[in-house]
């Protein structure tokens, strides 16, 4: 793992926590109904999201999409851009 794979890693670990701590459960809930089978691939999409749910969760889902592909080891590290 690279330097910046490293640091990638700790900005999301910490992006993550602070959405848990901030935003609980409840609200991850109905972002997860809200969201269902959505994936986002660029920063348009987000955009898209977050006329449709509001700039905060937008960002949570994307987030949490982005964590989710580098824990799973993403094959092409430039959809982890942020």
């Amino acid at each position: 793992m690279t330097q910046q794979h490293t640091t990638l890693t700790l900005r999301l670990r910490c992006l993550w926590t602070a959405c848990l701590l901030e935003h609980h459960w409840k609200k991850l809930g109905r972002l997860q109904k809200q969201t269902s089978g959505l994936e986002l691939g660029s920063i348009k999409d987000l955009h898209c999201l977050e006329r449709k749910i509001g700039r905060e969760m937008a960002l949570i889902h994307y987030f949490t999409q982005v964590y989710q592909l580098y824990i799973k080891g993403a094959d092409h590290p430039e959809r982890l851009a942020i």
